[in-house]
């Protein structure tokens, strides 16, 4: 859940940001899979012959070169952002869900805390694109019951920051104390409250 949301709330775009994303993602398919399962995840590496400029072409992005290759990844994330969202306010698309089920590979594996339960997980394996990873990785939280996870994600209020944060209150309006206090400050200012007390504060002899 949380490496979508990093890939939501990314800003800037390079080697390393893409291919840390890919990484976690191995990581995190390799960390479900622990506990008498039966199959074992490799993690992947990037040599530097499958780079390009800006973007790990291992992960097909379909553009002619850098520059393109780098807009479809943000309109990609744009779409992800927006369907993030969405799932939280009205729950997931099941036409979507279906569609990538239909076209996926799945292995089962038996977790020791609850052997009469098998599980489904993708099999990270088969993707050969960065948007199958990413919709792997969307739909395993389903697989694995956590989807209601979607319940707690928020995004921030601040409206420089705007970035998805997952907490269990509704009332929780910033992903962070900065943005809250930024925040605030601004509505002060805008009222003119902030203008004000200086003004009063000037007058009584705090403020020179």
């Amino acid at each position: 859940m949380q490496l979508l949301i990093d890939f939501a709330n990314t800003r800037t775009w390079n080697d390393d940001t893409l291919a840390g994303i890919i990484d976690r993602l191995a990581d995190a398919a390799k960390a479900r899979r622990e506990g008498g399962n039966i199959m074992e995840v490799e993690r992947h590496t990037h040599p530097a012959d499958l780079y390009g400029l800006t973007i790990p072409v291992f992960f097909d992005l379909n553009g002619k070169n850098d520059e393109e290759r780098l807009r479809r990844l943000k309109r990609l994330q744009t779409l992800w952002r927006v369907r993030l969202k969405k799932t939280a306010r009205s729950g997931p698309d099941p036409a979507f869900l279906n569609r990538i089920i239909g076209k996926s590979k799945f292995f089962l594996s038996v977790n020791d805390a609850d052997p009469f339960t098998p599980q489904a997980q993708p099999m990270y394996s088969q993707y050969t694109t960065f948007a199958q990873w990413i919709e792997g990785e969307y739909l395993s939280i389903f697989l694995s019951g956590d989807g209601q996870k979607f319940r707690a994600l928020r995004e921030c209020h601040n409206q420089e920051c705007r970035n998805l944060f997952l907490s269990n209150r509704k009332t929780h309006r910033f992903c962070q104390e900065p943005c809250k206090h930024k925040f605030h400050n601004e509505i002060k200012v805008e009222s003119g409250y902030m203008k004000k007390y200086m003004a009063d504060g000037r007058a009584a002899g705090r403020y020179y």
